[in-house]
């Protein structure tokens, strides 16, 4: 390690200098019989454990209606029935059906339902 620049500052202390200096920390202590004794940890008044679940984080639903809750309910059986998804499972079903039965794909399917069948693919 050179000692130029910043690094001159800093006294640099090896491993027989750390000897010496604790062996002579070691004979003051023994000429003054002291002891080292450790220091006490900090101690932290009693605090009531707080646990943070995931719904500690959640924000609260607000209360509805009774009409509103109807509605919910209605909204998520049509998704279920007649969303993308449940299209998409029909006519990939169907598609299913036809090759497993050993016919073309679009067998006995109407114009529409090809189309839908294209753009399902992409």
């Amino acid at each position: 390690m050179s000692n130029e620049g910043i690094r001159s500052l800093i006294p640099v202390e090896t491993v027989d200098e750390y000897n010496e200096k604790m062996d002579a920390r070691s004979a003051v202590m023994k000429r003054i019989n002291a002891t080292p004794t450790p220091l006490p940890a900090a101690r932290i008044a009693e605090q009531p454990l707080v646990s943070f679940t995931p719904e500690f984080y959640k924000n609260p639903e607000p209360k509805l209606s009774k009409e509103e809750v109807e509605k919910k309910k209605f909204d998520r059986h049509m998704e279920k029935e007649y969303g993308h998804d449940a299209i998409k499972k029909d006519i990939l079903k169907q598609i299913y059906q036809n090759k497993k039965a050993g016919k073309d794909p679009y067998h006995d399917m109407s114009q529409s339902t090809i189309m839908v069948a294209e753009i399902i693919k992409r």
